[in-house]
């Protein structure tokens, strides 16, 4: 295929319809939707998810100087040739082969009939089930071929292709800034400097299209070339890009070493304390997921000196946030509910609506853990109120017909939804379960149609804990069923071993045996492959829970316990440590240990009063 001269300009303004991807050949262009800028996002995954937010991405581009006088010449990026026919076809029709990336085929006839000669070549036999993120058989291309007919880049095109693709990155336009990449990368004796220039790029736009695990090995060698040119701003944007796919993956720790990595440099580049605290906020953030809540809280408060040092409102208030999210993981909910008043305070002095209802949605919460539930559903139904009139104006506002007046409208009844959710949670975790329920069903209507998996997946979580509230256990496993479903389709291993553990708790309570072990099984290796300590301390309630209401093993349960409570001591989960005591001294009292279930007891009580965890603290109190 031959390439035909055209102005960057006019690539940038092309933005194709994507089409829908055949399910055995993966679309390059398609992406799955993990959209994580600002802050907005994150908070719309539950209680267990709501805290569980502020994942960034401050990918860039890399900016290189480069002639002004060389005119791109690049191929139409609405045209690509089929490995096997050789068939000029668009690119929304042509699909990558799903392990080598490489070869490009216009249908799965091509595929098939081309498999004898490209399974010499590595390439994967096509099968019913291929998914079009397929990170798990994805292989990084040392040297990345262009589709066939398509001559490869000269060195000139190659340097220019370096600004080009960071311009197209910058606009959203990760497919063609892959493309532009891909194309560079065929150039025949490419400078190393411009190689790992371009495959920073080109691991940047993988990362945002989806194809995590092909991103990771661009995105190292990027960095690696850049420690070693000490370029540093270069080294912060890779640390960012590396630590976001690794956790899109689930892989916590990598995101931790990265997010600790992140930090190193932005310290050494001296960008000062607002360029830090960004840093600290995405190493707590990793933390927080992976489990090291101590570890989170320290990073969190050592961004919240930043931030006051940086001196912009806005920063502190997000710090605030995090803080306030991160002691309510941990159970600490007097602190949770201090941190939420001061950024609601701080919300209010800078009119941050956003800001304001994330403060609310928080503060109501821990307000109703406190013990105040009128002051939390006050609280609550001012943010609800809130979020309805905004999402009312978009959806009036002339401009909400399409573009972005159409993305705000969705974004506002989002807001409600997050709203009806976290009103939702407060009624179940008071034992309101009819409540809950009614809030939550129409919750469901409200996001079921912006079509957001992860955030249908929670609202299924919520629902299925109101269900199991009322022993409705069979439409609770239901639920979980869903929730499980839709976050393996997201991709979040880690949201995933949450619904599995869940899952396993109703199949426990339904007596199957076999569906619960095969559940709890499933978590584990989730738990075992991210190594995260909150999956671990999960796994050993769930073998407890296995022993108890299956096997009927009241000391294999209590000893499963005695490790669950100090695994959360050891990683900050104070609410994991009132679980186990709460569990234990149930099973001290069936075993009719008297003296260890009031030692239990005693413990629990204390525990709940230090972290003002209302409930617990009146079960304690009640039962001894």
């Amino acid at each position: 295929m031959a390439y035909v001269e055209l102005d960057v300009s006019q690539i940038y303004k092309k933005k194709k319809k994507r089409k829908e991807a055949l399910p055995l050949l993966p679309d390059m262009a398609h992406s799955h939707g993990h959209s994580h800028g600002n802050h907005s996002h994150g908070h719309s995954h539950g209680h267990s998810h709501s805290h569980d937010h502020h994942d960034h991405d401050h990918d860039h581009g890399c900016d290189h100087d480069h002639a002004p006088a060389i005119k791109s010449v690049v191929p139409p990026l609405d045209l690509g040739c089929c490995s096997h026919c050789g068939k000029a076809c668009p690119f929304e029709v042509l699909k990558w082969c799903a392990k080598c990336r490489r070869a490009l085929y216009c249908s799965r006839e091509c595929q098939v009939t081309a498999w004898p000669e490209h399974k010499k070549k590595k390439g994967k036999k096509p099968t019913g089930d291929e998914q079009a993120n397929d990170t798990d058989s994805a292989a990084v291309p040392s040297t990345p071929q262009v589709p066939p007919g398509c001559k490869a880049a000269t060195l000139p095109e190659a340097q220019l292709a370096v600004h080009d693709s960071q311009q197209l990155l910058e606009q959203g336009e990760q497919r063609g800034a892959a493309l532009l990449c891909e194309r560079a990368l065929s150039c025949k004796d490419l400078p190393a400097s411009v190689r790992a220039s371009v495959g920073g790029n080109l691991g940047l736009a993988y990362s945002r299209l989806g194809f995590y695990r092909v991103a990771i090995g661009y995105l190292e060698r990027a960095l690696e070339d850049a420690r070693q040119r000490s370029e540093l701003a270069r080294q912060g944007i890779m640390c960012s890009a590396l630590g976001r796919s690794h956790g899109m993956l689930g892989e916590w720790s990598k995101t931790v070493e990265h997010g600790k990595a992140l930090v190193a440099v932005a310290e050494e580049q001296g960008g000062g304390p607002g360029r830090q605290s960004v840093a600290y906020n995405i190493l707590g953030h990793a933390q927080a997921r992976f489990g090291l809540l101590t570890e989170a809280k320290a990073s969190h408060d050592k961004e919240l000196v930043l931030a006051k040092q940086s001196k912009e409102p806005m920063s502190k208030c997000r710090a605030l946030g995090c803080l306030a999210t991160t002691c309510a993981r941990q159970g600490q909910y007097r602190l949770a509910a201090e941190f939420s008043r001061k950024q609601l305070e701080l919300a209010d002095e800078h009119d941050s609506i956003d800001r304001q209802l994330l403060a609310q949605k928080n503060l109501g919460e821990m307000f109703c853990c406190l013990g105040r539930r009128q002051e939390g559903l006050e609280i609550l139904a001012a943010a609800l109120a809130t979020a309805e009139k905004r999402a009312a104006d978009a959806a009036a506002s002339t401009a909400a017909a399409e573009g972005e007046g159409a993305a705000i409208a969705a974004s506002r009844v989002a807001d409600v939804g997050r709203a009806l959710a976290s009103l939702g949670f407060v009624h179940t975790t008071m034992g309101e379960y009819e409540a809950a329920l009614g809030v939550l069903q129409r919750c469901m209507t409200l996001v079921e149609p912006l079509g957001d998996d992860a955030v249908i997946a929670n609202v299924c979580g919520f629902l299925g804990d109101a269900e199991a509230g009322l022993e409705h256990y069979q439409a609770a496993a239901e639920l979980y069923e869903r929730e499980l479903a839709l976050a393996k389709k997201v991709g979040t291993p880690v949201d995933e071993a949450k619904a599995l553990a869940k899952l396993g708790r109703m199949r426990c309570a339904l007596g199957d045996r076999e569906a619960a072990v095969h559940a709890f099984d499933r978590h584990r290796a989730i738990a075992d492959a991210t190594a995260s300590p909150a999956l671990l301390e999960a796994s050993q309630a769930n073998a407890a829970a296995l022993a108890d209401k299956c096997d009927d093993n009241p000391k294999e349960a209590l000893a499963l316990h005695q490790q669950q409570a100090e695994t959360a001591a050891a990683a900050g989960h104070f609410k994991g440590q009132l679980q186990a005591l709460k569990a234990m001294a149930r099973l001290h009292q069936r075993i009719g240990d008297a003296e260890s279930q009031a030692a239990c007891l005693e413990k629990l009580h204390q525990l709940a009063k230090d972290t003002g965890n209302a409930a617990m603290q009146a079960e304690g109190v009640t039962s001894c």
